[in-house]
């Protein structure tokens, strides 16, 4: 099954359940902080991580990408980055806390809301 994104991938760090904040791991243009703190403006700890038995595929179409103007479909360039378990395999990410509530959550909801969110280690 293909991870598309989780909460933090967008992966949702196993660390943030336990936590009043919340870990998201980044591996697409969440890598970016400044594109991560256009969702999440109060992210806390920004850092690089390695994420341990799944693999980054460039494989399905984002209709935000088209709904943004971002797709070029002359070129077909519109694929989306998502990931998926391959054991033996790891990538680097980002990782960062966030109170994942209200406006936040909605923002990332909108953000990423053809993805499946998944705990994953780090």
């Amino acid at each position: 099954t293909t991870l598309q994104r989780a909460v933090g991938m967008q992966l949702w760090g196993s660390a943030g359940a336990a936590m009043a904040k919340t870990t998201i791991l980044g591996f697409g243009s969440l890598l970016s902080e400044q594109s991560s703190r256009l969702t999440f403006p109060d992210l806390e700890n920004f850092r690089l991580v390695r994420v341990p038995n799944y693999r980054r595929l460039m494989q399905h179409p984002a209709s935000i990408f088209f709904q943004r103007g971002i797709a070029d479909p002359q070129k077909k360039n519109w694929c989306s980055l998502s990931a998926e378990p391959c054991p033996g395999s790891s990538f680097v990410a980002c990782a960062f806390e966030v109170a994942f509530e209200g406006e936040q959550r909605a923002a990332y909801e909108l953000r990423e809301e053809e993805f499946h969110v998944v705990s994953a280690p780090y």
